[in-house]
């Protein structure tokens, strides 16, 4: 049972009306409202008038029985004050709000899912055409868990059971920390976020969902990023100021790099990261309830050694394995200084070729190099991968090892 309580005073001076009402909704909702305007408010077409409400409610889903016919079907809980302007001109309509909210949970109607946030402030303002509801939004902030991330721009678009997220400058350290507070996320999931600890900026992100009461089944995202740097999991390499393009969908993603002053480590292969001043190239990546697989097409690089070229592919399963994470890398490398050699050498061979190779090739010119990894990234795995080196070297001379056959 709702309670109302309703005061109201209404002027007209000429062809000008005025209105003042103060309209409480108990429990806990209270509603000031102020009008004024020229010509027939039951006409829009005649009208032209500006209205001012300022909203309090410690129950947002009270709101619903005064929401405007048509709007987007969402359900909301929680707190919330508002204010909110619009400007009527002869059937035309501007929307300009402020909002603050607490203690949220929304969701689309019924129990399908439900996104908590402690607080939400914004500035927006609203449009609607042809049964699509468009908000654009500036100064966005949002927090969960103590984890808060802030937007100087956002748009959100609901039309039936679809919505799309346009978003500006997203930065993924604080958005990170934000989705690992929202709900509790598959354990694959939580695990990869926690340990990729993504940094850098989203310069664009498009988010589309077909229908929000099922979003995981028909879904794409599309984002531009820059100085992006994520660390080593699961075998798949950190990298660091890194810019591209990716696009994912349920199962899948294409990812596009280029990138200045970039590096990628591999904690399994080599000590150091491999730092590149300039790369370019493409990863395909797909998944499903049994493992993550990324392939590359051609990746060329350039650093002070000279153009690398490389192929690179990794697949980490969910379940358990004797193999674990395994990867397939080869890097070539040409017209190159031997004295480089030592960047690709991994650290997991021999102490004594490692050695051997540091002393073994003087002055000279590397004509062509390769380095190739094939199977375990685990570390006493060695029967179950590959490990190769190759270097064809010119105008040098090479030192055999003392242990050489004569």
């Amino acid at each position: 049972t709702r309670f109302l309580e309703l005061d109201l005073r209404l002027e007209r001076e000429g062809s000008r009306r005025h209105m003042e009402a103060q309209l409480h909704l108990l429990p806990g909702t209270s509603i000031l409202a102020r009008a004024s305007g020229v010509g027939d408010p039951f006409r829009p077409a005649l009208f032209r008038g500006n209205l001012y409400l300022d909203i309090s409610s410690a129950e947002v889903e009270a709101l619903r029985e005064l929401w405007v016919r048509g709007g987007p079907g969402f359900h909301a809980e929680g707190d919330l004050d508002l204010k909110l302007w619009l400007a009527l001109d002869r059937g035309g309509i501007e929307i300009e709000t402020q909002v603050e909210a607490r203690d949220l949970e929304l969701g689309p109607p019924g129990e399908a899912w439900r996104l908590p946030l402690e607080r939400v402030e914004m500035e927006a303002s609203l449009a609607e055409a042809r049964d699509r509801w468009t908000v654009f939004a500036s100064d966005v902030y949002l927090q969960q868990g103590g984890a808060g991330v802030s937007l100087p721009r956002l748009q959100l678009d609901a039309w039936g059971e679809s919505l799309r997220i346009r978003a500006e400058d997203v930065p993924l350290g604080p958005l990170n920390e934000l989705l690992l507070k929202l709900q509790q996320p598959p354990e694959v999931l939580a695990d990869a976020l926690k340990t990729l600890r993504p940094r850098g900026a989203l310069t664009s992100l498009q988010l589309g969902v077909s229908d929000i009461a099922d979003p995981a089944h028909d879904w794409n995202l599309e984002v531009n990023f820059d100085q992006v740097a994520v660390d080593s999991w699961m075998g798949a390499p950190g990298v660091s100021s890194a810019r591209g393009y990716a696009e994912l969908a349920p199962g899948g993603a294409e990812v596009v790099l280029d990138s200045r002053q970039f590096a990628m480590a591999f904690p399994s292969v080599y000590r150091h990261p491999l730092a590149y001043d300039d790369i370019h190239g493409s990863l395909q990546v797909a998944w499903d309830e049994r493992a993550l697989v990324i392939s590359s097409g051609l990746i060329t690089a350039k650093a002070v050694e000279g153009t690398a070229r490389a192929l690179f592919g990794l697949t980490v399963p969910f379940a358990d394995t004797a193999a674990g994470p395994e990867m397939e890398l080869l890097v070539g490398l040409g017209n190159s200084h031997p004295i480089h050699r030592s960047k690709y050498v991994p650290y997991i061979l021999d102490q004594g070729l490692r050695d051997w190779l540091a002393a073994s090739i003087g002055e000279g010119r590397v004509r062509q190099g390769g380095f190739l990894w094939r199977g375990s990234l685990r570390e006493q795995a060695e029967a179950l991968r590959t490990v190769q080196l190759f270097f064809d070297v010119a105008d040098t001379a090479l030192q055999y090892d003392p242990a050489w056959p004569p």
